[in-house]
């Protein structure tokens, strides 16, 4: 091999980026993924409402270390739960999804 073949890369080979890409696509048995919100503080309350108008999603459960915060949240939204630990909407049986919406500092 010539020392232009080391470092040219071949061109007859297909970049990485080139296959074919599908959609993940979540499908359950009633067609609707049932969603754990994490933070009920501004962003939370965003996603919760984009989640009551949504006909493929439900929120099930959601967590905040101010648990009066996701109290006052599963009320108003109509969540089955709520809880101070996110572990409890990671492990929560109903979720398929988990959006965090909790500050990133």
């Amino acid at each position: 091999l010539s020392y232009a073949a080391l470092v040219r890369p071949s061109t007859n080979l297909a970049p990485r980026h080139a296959a074919r890409r599908t959609s993940p696509r979540m499908v359950t048995s009633e067609g609707v993924v049932g969603v754990g919100v994490i933070g009920a503080g501004r962003i939370g309350i965003v996603h919760l409402e984009a989640l009551s108008a949504c006909e493929s999603a439900r929120a099930v459960i959601i967590s905040n270390p101010t648990v009066a915060k996701a109290e006052a949240a599963a009320a108003k939204y109509k969540l089955e739960a709520f809880s101070a630990d996110a572990m409890d909407v990671i492990s929560h049986p109903d979720v398929e999804a988990v959006w965090i919406c909790s500050p990133s500092q």
